[in-house]
């Protein structure tokens, strides 16, 4: 999961620093910032999946990422730590302007990992594998060259994985090596040749953001291959019916229908239809007479429709690492908030889960130390917990966040 991330010159973000739970919720007033924090996580998603010229365009060039200087351009930089199980990586990326285009001007990685190497036994000759500690930073000048450095030693017995203990910094030397130079636009965390990487690829690769609504899930939809829901739900029947082929995508589809009943207490199951060459969703509802009858997208509501996007974003098969719902409560009844928040909290046990809301009734769902508010302050982005001011209003149970959020909104400290 991500545990902490650092902005520099980014969009609306002039320097803020943001530390990530297994549930994080920004809540801001429209234009402070909130989807400016998400679109850095997915910038680097896409710089890592798709190339940074590729980010860059989808996003109508650097002038529109860079923050805007009436004089001399900044130097954007994005730095993120990750952690999965005993994996701990950061990657931090510096990109300035050249010549109306652009140039990455540093990268940096460093991981360290409890992991297992390679190993010629002793007795036959086979190889075997031996638990390993290890520590490896790769650094990229201006220049495009790249330089590895390796700490390694076998992992003594149980020691706890701790990546900022004096364990990992006293790892004897490997050795270092300049590896080789890249091109001005591309990436030393895609690059084959450097080893260190590959880790934080994976994790990076793994996250997926959405923006779900009624009207894109309402069209019929062509099959689709993707491995994840995309991030408008165009695709949400074939991800519906590659579930229904597993265990595990049986169990999250009754899931999805068992949390949808709260809307539909009459629903049945949810089946996939083809077509013409087409997939729409069928809703089985069952009536006090006992008879059970199927409903299309046009026969149900807006908020029917983008629950069901929002439940599939979470539980679906196989399941993103880092989840973005972005403004979930829009269309969605208030008395719905409960429902989506509980399976928020029971998918942030395998999966982490970032929301951006509006919303104070989704709002006071929430352990108050999960809240990240977002502020406008002269033209630039701040990110904070709440402030100590509010936190004790909640704390003596005067009012709610989601009360002071309506009265006076939410500010940090």
């Amino acid at each position: 999961m991500i545990t902490a991330l650092s902005l520099h010159h980014f969009k609306s973000v002039e320097d803020v620093d943001v530390s990530f739970d297994p549930v994080t919720v920004f809540v801001g007033n429209n234009g402070s910032g909130k989807s400016n924090i998400v679109d850095s996580l997915r910038f680097l998603k896409d710089a890592a999946t798709q190339g940074l010229d590729r980010a860059f365009t989808d996003r109508h060039g650097i002038e529109s990422v860079r923050q805007w200087s009436p004089t001399r351009p900044y130097r954007m930089q994005i730095e993120i730590s990750l952690r999965n199980g005993e994996f701990w990586g950061t990657y931090r990326l510096a990109i300035e302007t050249v010549k109306g285009g652009y140039k990455v001007s540093n990268e940096h990685i460093e991981i360290r990992e409890f992991a297992r190497d390679w190993k010629a036994s002793l007795n036959d000759g086979n190889p075997a594998t031996f638990p390993i500690a290890r520590r490896q930073t790769v650094n990229r000048d201006g220049d495009g060259k790249i330089y590895e450095r390796t700490w390694q030693a076998p992992r003594l017995g149980a020691t706890p994985f701790l990546p900022d203990s004096r364990f990992f910094d006293a790892l004897p030397p490997v050795g270092e090596v300049n590896i080789l130079s890249v091109r001005a636009d591309e990436l030393v965390l895609t690059h084959p040749f450097a080893s260190s990487p590959h880790g934080l690829f994976r994790n990076l690769s793994n996250f997926q953001a959405y923006s779900i609504y009624p009207n894109t899930l309402r069209l019929p939809q062509e099959p689709s291959n993707e491995r994840f829901l995309l991030q408008d739900g165009r695709n949400l029947t074939s991800i519906l019916k590659a579930m229904r082929r597993t265990t595990r995508g049986v169990e999250a589809i009754d899931q999805i229908t068992t949390a949808l009943k709260a809307i539909l207490p009459s629903l049945e199951t949810i089946s996939i239809l083809s077509v013409g060459g087409y997939l729409v969703p069928q809703f089985h509802i069952k009536e006090a007479s006992g008879k059970t009858h199927k409903f299309n997208v046009a026969q149900m509501s807006d908020g029917t429709l983008r629950v069901l996007g929002l439940l599939t974003a979470l539980y679906q098969q196989p399941k993103p690492g880092i989840i973005v719902l972005e403004e979930p409560e829009q269309t969605v009844n208030p008395a719905i908030m409960e429902v989506l928040a509980d399976s928020i909290k029971e998918v942030s046990q395998t999966s982490q889960v970032i929301v951006t809301t509006h919303s104070p009734h989704l709002l006071d769902q929430f352990d108050p130390k999960q809240i990240r508010a977002v502020d406008m302050v002269d033209g630039h982005t701040q990110v904070s917990p709440v402030g100590p001011m509010q936190m004790g209003v909640v704390h003596d149970r005067l009012f709610s966040l989601g009360e002071l959020l309506v009265s006076e909104g939410l500010h940090g400290g």
